[in-house]
């Protein structure tokens, strides 16, 4: 490839960048903050020893950057936009590694890729470190690359501060060190690694060193309860359910079912072709499928053993930094048939596919997050002296802290939870009896109203429809499924 034929492609994957951030960025304070977004508001107005003892999993990098930057923590907008900015640069080190892996003109198609994912916008637009890690994930990956060229100090430093880092950054991302591990021992046993094996085992001892504190919080939360307790068994067909994410299936919303059938099978078709038709440059056709394969299979594949046989822990957000290696493999595969027209009609279904999808999730009400902003004001201008608000489930008071300490302050004492606690995975009905009957005993003190806020009726104003002593007054619906219903208790004289 020519130089200004390279040149002509680094102005592409600018101009994909660019459209990668609008896309981003468009609307991002439109909706309000869901639980996770309200915990990292609510992180930013604790000391950050506490902020840092919470986040066993990682986003402490996260919390520490927009602390750093007060002025972000005030709006929606502000919250959200780092993510905006560590998106945009992930989609950027997507031209960059796919250059070194697979060429400039496969480079720029992965780049595109990303920059379109429906699953990789979601994140974006979340006040959470998820594209922040996949940034990172890329800049690990491109030091690891550079280490076949040059195995100097330097490039070993850059290797032990990027992965200690993105272990700090989510500690599920730390996988990529088994990944490349892997990679490490299988090019020594075939005599192909370029520098001795002692060198990576000190490099590994190194980032565990600077990570043990992360890494000890971790152990200690996965002997308690507290900690992601709330995610549920994997069923063996995870594995495809994640490549509906990866492919921007799930995220279709009102289209016709075969419509994501068909994106989901050319995705696949896609992958899979590319694996045949891999030629990265920096490695052989075989060390390229290897490379990308494990990258692709190894993080999931731990996480799924590990919530199969010990404990749940797979959410597919955790492991969007595998997404790039599916991208890449895509990527590789189209550029190296461009004579192939079915190959090209395909690429350019995809494209469309994923397209439709974005827009869909950025304009569609069928992805309109609760509205607690208009709950905030409706309840600030309802409520009533020794009235008293249930949430159901405490998940939801946390987002409507974060607009009650914004709007016409609701005193935090009537506000109070019921329904599954934190930590807990499920609630009986036996514990929901429980919990409403300590409601109605305080309200049977207090001869008082009470608002109940759920989503779609989620069983505390059932239990109470079914009490002689309770009398239903009205309902009020908002954005994203939530119900406000009021109730009043009947005093016995």
């Amino acid at each position: 490839m020519t130089q200004s034929t390279t040149k002509s492609l680094s102005h592409v994957a600018l101009a994909v960048v660019l459209l990668a951030f609008v896309i981003r960025i468009h609307g991002l304070g439109g909706d309000s903050l869901w639980f996770d977004e309200a915990t990292t508001a609510r992180n930013l107005t604790i000391p950050f020893r506490q902020v840092i003892a919470e986040a066993r999993l990682g986003h402490g990098p996260f919390y520490l950057l927009l602390k750093l930057l007060p002025h972000l923590q005030n709006t929606e907008f502000g919250l959200r936009y780092p993510s905006v900015l560590f998106g945009a640069v992930g989609v950027a080190a997507m031209f960059s590694v796919g250059r070194r892996l697979l060429g400039a003109s496969a480079g720029t198609l992965a780049a595109l890729l990303l920059s379109l994912s429906p699953m990789h916008v979601w994140y974006c637009r979340e006040a959470r470190s998820y594209s922040l890690t996949l940034s990172m994930t890329l800049l690990v990956v491109a030091v690891f690359l550079d280490l076949s060229r040059r195995s100097n100090r330097m490039t070993w430093g850059k290797l032990v501060v990027a992965q200690s880092a993105l272990l700090y950054a989510h500690l599920f991302a730390g996988l990529i060190m088994v990944w490349q591990t892997v990679l490490v021992v299988s090019s020594a046993l075939r005599d192909r690694l370029g520098w001795p094996l002692r060198r990576w085992v000190a490099a590994q001892a190194a980032v565990l060193l600077l990570s043990t504190p992360v890494i000890g919080m971790a152990l200690w939360s996965a002997a308690t309860t507290s900690q992601i307790s709330w995610v549920p068994r994997p069923s063996l067909l995870l594995p495809l359910e994640l490549t509906t994410h990866f492919s921007g299936v799930q995220y279709l919303g009102q289209y016709e079912w075969w419509s994501g059938l068909a994106i989901w099978i050319i995705w696949l078709a896609l992958a899979m072709w590319g694996m045949l038709r891999l030629q990265p440059d920096c490695f052989s056709p075989n060390e390229g499928r290897l490379f990308l394969g494990s990258w692709a299979i190894v993080p999931v594949g731990i996480l799924l053993l590990i919530s199969w046989f010990l404990k749940p822990v797979y959410v597919h957000r955790y492991v969007l930094f595998t997404l790039p290696a599916y991208l890449f493999v895509i990527s590789g595969g189209i550029v190296s048939s461009r004579r192939n027209r079915l190959v090209l009609l395909s690429a350019a279904i995809l494209l469309s596919g994923q397209a439709f999808a974005v827009h869909e999730m950025l304009n569609s009400p069928s992805y309109t997050r609760p509205d607690w902003r208009e709950v905030q004001r409706h309840l600030a201008a309802a409520i009533e002296e020794n009235d008293r608000m249930l949430f159901h489930t405490w998940l939801l008071k946390r987002p409507f802290d974060y607009y009650n300490a914004k709007g016409e302050t609701i005193p935090e004492q009537v506000l109070d939870t019921v329904g599954v606690p934190q930590g807990a995975e499920v609630i009986t009905d036996a514990m929901l009896a429980s919990e409403m009957e300590r409601v109605e005993a305080q309200a049977q003190a207090g001869c008082q109203r009470l608002w109940v806020i759920e989503r779609e009726s989620a069983g505390a104003g059932k239990w109470l429809d079914t009490r002689s002593n309770w009398r239903w007054i009205s309902t009020d619906r908002f954005d994203g499924a939530i119900e406000v219903h009021l109730y009043e208790f009947r005093c016995v004289q």
